[in-house]
């Protein structure tokens, strides 16, 4: 399985870019490899994050592991604070 980031490379919305890049950066700095799925190059994927998601209102940045989905960045936030971010990615 590998770390999915359902993320736009395009967005009128600054807090979701920033978010976005916030998921990137930490990432790679633990060197966890993740693939970046773009909503903005990929507009069909959006369908595949909802459906993966069980959420029709969803908003990227997602994080799925493969098939399973994770959270959101809230929930990225919130595991990488309490410590236990690998847990939260399903790699541990």
């Amino acid at each position: 399985m590998s770390v999915k980031l359902y993320m736009t490379s395009v967005s009128p919305n600054r807090k979701i870019s920033q978010n976005t890049n916030r998921i990137k950066q930490v990432l790679g700095s633990k060197k966890i490899p993740f693939e970046e799925i773009d909503l903005y190059k990929n507009p069909d994927c959006r369908n595949e994050m909802v459906e993966k998601s069980g959420n029709p209102e969803i908003l990227p940045p997602q994080l799925f592991n493969g098939d399973t989905y994770c959270g959101c960045f809230e929930q990225f936030d919130d595991a990488l604070e309490d410590g236990c971010l690998l847990e939260f990615l399903r790699l541990k």
